[in-house]
């Protein structure tokens, strides 16, 4: 009978190794994995996945990232690990002629770990007088569970709302915090290697999702980046600079926008995006870089950086056009009438969905309340793209204001492992 156990490491699944040995000593474990990568298609050997498989241990090997691990075989095998190396053979691409071996840096199983929000950030510059607010905020991972957070206590916990998001085939329930302060706090929480990845930062490259910061180039129109709460695709990226988001709404994505980035007073589109690039790819932060030219001779460089954070119902764009200042649009190609706010435009009625798109930026911008756009005269555009969900009804932390204020009250946050048996030592 085939072994159809799978190991899971990240978003990586693949069928179960020949070999998996253990080792420890001096407060170190380690894994190590063997096998041959025989993944099948309905027919026959699915050769595009097995390379996929290959390419993708080779990239988490060279990461410094953080995994959930788990194994359907040997289910007490479960934990948070890190690739030290992976190692592919090809005798042949055919049969069994792709053999691997991967050896993890085995971190601690659930109750073992336990993981510190480290924050980072200020006020971005902006021309919009916006010097504090209420909006810094931080979201961990659906089904997280035992989350310190040191304000509390003192009078000054952050708010928390319930933010339902898309993961594989349901739904999770993300928390969302957010605070004046939470920028002065390091937030721990514990979480089962099953739920680390709920809510998470997800990109996807040439249709595949990527868990380290490896990349074809092959098909850039099917690079992706979402949390479960919004995604955002290209569009025709051999032929125009455009993209599209959409907002996850209780059971569906929805209220799909397409935008188009374009140069000059005549609104002329970039020749297309030619490459894409993975700037950093952990479940709490994600960052792609595309890359295009002005002009059909291959000059004219334009660089455009999307990020996401897990819970966020924006991005954070910086488009970059290299040479002469210029106008930089970005507006909405289906006409959508907006109304302008300090430092935004938000659309001036309710989708049929029921929400509104929100475009901004920390910098004096140009509006063009008709068809729902904004630029600017530079080399550099600093803009966020996101949405108003329920519209006219929005509250809390979802209304127009709150999201520019969490744009503009920028937040880094880095999640590091903590031992638990080493605070219980100190």
């Amino acid at each position: 009978m085939a072994n159809t156990h799978q190991v899971t490491i990240g978003h990586l699944s693949f069928t179960s190794p020949g070999t998996l040995n253990y080792s420890g000593g001096a407060g170190d474990r380690t894994y190590s994995l063997s096998g041959v990568l025989a993944h099948t298609s309905a027919n026959n050997l699915d050769l595009t996945e097995n390379k996929y498989i290959r390419d993708e241990l080779v990239s988490m090997s060279n990461s410094d990232y953080v995994y959930p691990f788990q194994y359907t075989g040997d289910t007490s095998v479960k934990g948070y690990v890190k690739v030290s190396s992976a190692s592919i053979d090809i005798a042949r691409y055919g049969g069994a002629g792709i053999t691997y071996n991967v050896e993890l840096e085995w971190l601690g199983n659930p109750g073992e770990m336990r993981f510190e929000s480290q924050f980072s950030g200020a006020i971005i510059d902006n021309n919009h007088s916006v010097s504090s607010t209420d909006s810094q905020y931080f979201a961990p991972p659906a089904g997280a569970f035992s989350i310190h957070i040191p304000s509390v206590g003192t009078g000054t916990a952050p708010a928390v709302e319930d933010r339902v998001a898309s993961y594989e085939d349901g739904t999770q329930t993300i928390k969302y915090f957010s605070s004046g302060t939470l920028r002065n706090n390091n937030i721990e929480f514990e979480c089962n290697p099953e739920d680390y990845l709920k809510g998470a930062v997800k990109i996807s490259t040439n249709g595949k999702v990527r868990n380290g910061e490896y990349s074809t180039n092959l098909n850039v129109d099917q690079a992706k980046i979402e949390n479960g709460l919004v995604k955002f695709e290209l569009v025709n990226s051999n032929s125009q600079s455009r993209f599209t988001t959409a907002l996850w709404d209780q059971d569906a994505f929805r209220s799909v926008k397409e935008y188009a980035v374009s140069k000059g007073s005549s609104q002329t589109e970039w020749d297309g995006f030619n490459s894409v690039q993975i700037i950093k790819n952990y479940p709490e932060c994600g960052t792609l870089r595309f890359t295009s030219q002005a002009n059909t001779d291959g000059s004219g460089r334009l660089v455009f950086d999307v990020s996401l954070r897990r819970g966020s119902r924006y991005f954070s764009l910086v488009v970059s056009s290299y040479g002469t200042a210029d106008e930089i649009h970005i507006e909405r190609t289906t006409a959508e009438a907006a109304s302008a706010g300090t430092g935004y435009i938000v659309a001036t009625s309710n989708d049929s969905e029921g929400n509104k798109y929100i475009l901004g930026s920390p910098n004096t911008i140009t509006n063009d309340l008709t068809n729902g756009g904004i630029h600017l005269t530079a080399t550099q555009m600093k803009a966020f793209v996101g949405y108003v969900l329920d519209g006219s009804s929005a509250s809390g932390q979802n209304t127009a204001d709150n999201i520019r204020d969490a744009y503009l009250d920028f937040v880094y946050e880095y999640v590091r492992t903590i031992k638990t048996w080493a605070l219980m030592k100190s």
